[in-house]
Parts: structure tokens; C-alpha cells; sequence
């Protein structure tokens, strides 16, 4: 397994465009510049890998906009410990895995020659996606 650190705000950006990390950890307080802002500015979610941001917050507020900018996990630093970053990791790793599937396949969907009944199920599957809201079992059967 590789890792890097970044030192400056640049090199992040350069690091995280470079595709070839599975998971980013991003301190929120990057000093003149925001983590989630830097996370959205380079595509959030639709980026190369899984997103875990730390902060020393508990305001809610932080937690939305980290979650708007693609951010999979938020761990206060408080609570950060060897197992609660090994199943921060795995969690946003089979994420960002479920999220690049649904991703493949919408794509696959739209690509293929729309049947009857096929639009308005591929509408209900990209309003999930874009959502980024988790469906639930009976969500997923009517689709």
C-alpha cells in the first residue's frame, strides 16, 4: 500500500488527480482553505477515491457541507483511534466501490436502447445517485 502527505495545498490537488490512491484523508482546517471545498473543487465523489475527512468540529453544519463536497466519513478527531480510522477506511471503501458500480451501470443504462418501462426506472436510479442518499431494500426492489 502507498501513501503520501501532502505539505501544500497544491501538491494535494496534485496527489488526489494523479488516480492512484483508494483513500484520501482530509484534515477540514487546511489553514486559508477549507478540506471539503478543496474535495469539491477537484469532483468530490465522481474523484478517483474514497473520501474521509477529519475534523476537531461537532457542529452539524461542517458535517453537511463535508457530505455536500463528496466526503464519504467525517471523524472528529477526538475520536480518532486505530479502529475507528480502520472502519472509517473500510466503510468508504466499499462506498465509493457501490457508488463507481451504480455509476458504471447508469452509464451502461443510457448507453443501451431504452425498452418501455426503462426510462422512468433509469430517472428513480439517478435521482438516487445523485442523492447520495442510501436506499433502502424495498427502494431498491421497485426499481
Amino acid at each position: 500500500a502507498k501513501s503520501s502527505c501532502a505539505k501544500t495545498l497544491p501538491a494535494a490537488r496534485r496527489l488526489m488527480a494523479e488516480c492512484i490512491y483508494d483513500v484520501f484523508l482530509i484534515d477540514y482546517d487546511l489553514g486559508a482553505e477549507c478540506g471539503a471545498r478543496m474535495l469539491h473543487e477537484i469532483g468530490g465523489r465522481a474523484g478517483s477515491g474514497a473520501a474521509i475527512l477529519l475534523t476537531d468540529s461537532v457542529d452539524n453544519a461542517v458535517y453537511e457541507h463535508a457530505l455536500e463536497a463528496g466526503v464519504i466519513s467525517c471523524i472528529n478527531k477526538r475520536d480518532l483511534s486505530s479502529s475507528v480510522l480502520e472502519n472509517a477506511i473500510r466503510s468508504a471503501l466499499y462506498t465509493h466501490r457501490l457508488e463507481v458500480e451504480v455509476a458504471e451501470l447508469l452509464r451502461s443504462l443510457a448507453a443501451s436502447t431504452e425498452g418501455p418501462g426503462l426510462a422512468p426506472r433509469l430517472a428513480r436510479l439517478r435521482a438516487l445517485d445523485n442523492s447520495r442518499a442510501r436506499p433502502s431494500m424495498p427502494e431498491l426492489a421497485r426499481l
